[in-house]
């Protein structure tokens, strides 16, 4: 849960910082690209929009709401951001378990609030954020439904319950079913689960490696996609060049 309030909260504060792009006349701010660096750890839904190549970089599309200029939710919108700041403050200066406790609270009821206060009616604006994601290297893949299969006559499987715990793999406990990367196509709907990247172990150097001058530069992020769950198939749809799936 702890996770899960972060990762809304970041994005959240994210999403306020970019109201402010939004011009007079109330369009979108749909052409925003970000890194996931920016956000943060935590779990996000969202939409495919390139799938992981060989870098293991990959593109989900996140919608948001966020208050018209001058509209009356402003108001809301900024008492919700208020009360998110004094908690964390709370939070941050907890002693006890009891003081940790009340200030999580607090935070998730504010959070709630911000939600609301973005989420419809008449003084939103619907729009979405680009996210670029980063694969950590045993990145789990999962998919919401089991595969789907057919029988002899060509009718959809009905698994027995031996068969649906024979696919959640090596990993039973976990929600949903095994899947490899190729699962993960453009135009899914997913759900990521952020981590802070982990710094791999120093590798005793060797005799002919080269000087630190000349070994080349290796690109690092702060943070990491530990899981990935496939809520809906995509349509495999090619992606634009240049943006995704590299061969």
């Amino acid at each position: 849960m702890l996770r899960r309030v972060i990762g809304l909260l970041a994005l959240a504060a994210l999403i306020c910082a970019c109201t402010e792009t939004v011009t007079a006349q109330n369009k979108p701010n749909s052409q925003k690209q970000i890194d996931g660096d920016t956000i943060g750890p935590g779990e996000y839904p969202g939409k495919v929009m390139n799938a992981p190549g060989t870098t293991g970089d990959f593109v989900v599309r996140m919608d948001y709401y966020h208050p018209k200029t001058g509209g009356t939710s402003n108001n809301s919108l900024a008492h919700a951001q208020q009360q998110i700041a004094q908690a964390q403050a709370r939070l941050a200066s907890a002693r006890s378990p009891q003081q940790q406790a009340s200030a999580m609270r607090s935070l998730q009821s504010a959070q709630m609030q911000l939600q609301r206060a973005m989420q419809g009616g008449a003084n939103t604006v619907k729009d979405y954020l680009d996210v670029t994601l980063h694969a950590a290297p045993n990145m789990i893949v999962r998919t919401a439904n089991p595969p789907q299969a057919f029988d002899e006559k060509g009718n959809p499987k009905k698994y027995t319950s031996e068969e649906l715990k024979k696919l959640k793999g090596k990993y039973p406990n976990m929600a949903g079913y095994e899947a490899d990367i190729s699962a993960v196509q453009v135009g899914s709907t997913v759900k990521v689960t952020q981590a802070f990247a982990k710094k791999p172990a120093a590798a005793a150097p060797k005799k002919d490696a080269p000087t630190e001058k000349e070994a080349p530069a290796v690109e690092t992020h702060k943070t990491q996609v530990t899981t990935i769950v496939v809520l809906d198939e995509g349509t495999g749809a090619p992606t634009q060049p240049g943006k995704g799936n590299k061969k």
